[in-house]
């Protein structure tokens, strides 16, 4: 993980953060998209091949922006089913890993009201390895509580 700046600029660099199996699902549906354009290209049934490429297509694109979007104003969180959704830095408390919708490890962004959102794009799948899986999914959170951190300190509300 990359140190950041922690006089002069408040701002963290602005970067994408998720976790190794949203990026793996990425990979995974561009390969499908590939192979379904292939197939409507080449293949018999091209009308088949075309309706799942743009299926292929849609969940490709969704996995690329899943994750928590860091900015110099705060995170942007983009799931895979909803609408993103902003938190300034202000709001944020801290980040933390937790259950949702049948996940066992979800990144959440704890705001100082209590609250919290949590995104899929930041997690692990259930299944074998549990303990792997729930590592792959707390390096995020801990870049992520590093970038607050450094922010606090260079803005001044260590």
């Amino acid at each position: 993980m990359e140190s950041l700046p922690t006089t002069g600029n408040p701002a963290p660099r602005p970067r994408l953060v998720r976790s190794v199996g949203t990026l793996r699902g990425a990979v995974a549906a561009t390969a499908g998209t590939l192979g379904c354009i292939a197939l409507a290209a080449f293949g018999k049934a091209p009308v088949v091949g075309a309706i799942f490429a743009a299926v292929f297509l849609l969940m490709s694109w969704r996995f690329w922006l899943a994750g928590i979007r860091v900015g110099p104003d705060g995170v942007r969180i983009v799931g895979l089913p909803g609408a993103p959704r902003r938190v300034p830095w202000e709001s944020v408390d801290h980040f933390a890993l937790g259950p949702f919708r049948g996940y066992r490890y979800v990144a959440h962004v704890v705001l100082r009201d209590g609250r919290h959102c949590a995104c899929i794009g930041i997690s692990a799948a259930n299944g074998p390895n549990v303990e792997r899986r729930r590592v792959e999914v707390q390096r995020p959170v801990d870049d992520l509580n590093a970038t607050l951190a450094a922010w606090r300190t260079s803005a001044g509300q260590g």
